[in-house]
């Protein structure tokens, strides 16, 4: 199975998109697509992806909270810029 499809998986059997508050649609159409963003997230931490959800900041920013599954069972969650896809915060070690 290839990155891109596994990234598919993760998004179809655990990931959810929760938005709040609602994107407008020009907003929405101009998201890095979730799949991708994952597929570069299991490869840059050697991990796999457990959940994903978008977030609005205060200032209105929308961001992917991405949960990894590190080997011997850690885990880190990444925040990513939903527009650029550049990760912008990690929270350590679980």
């Amino acid at each position: 199975q290839s990155r891109s499809s596994a990234a598919s998986d993760v998004y179809k059997r655990q990931g959810r998109i929760l938005v709040e508050p609602v994107l407008s649609r020009e907003q929405a159409a101009t998201l890095q697509p979730l799949p991708r963003i994952l597929e570069e997230l299991e490869r840059k931490y050697q991990a796999r992806a457990t959940e994903a959800e978008l977030k609005i900041d205060v200032r209105q920013r929308a961001y992917y909270e991405v949960e990894l599954q590190l080997s011997a069972g850690r885990s880190i969650e990444v925040h990513v810029d939903a527009y650029s896809g550049q990760p912008i915060e990690e929270d350590g070690l679980r």
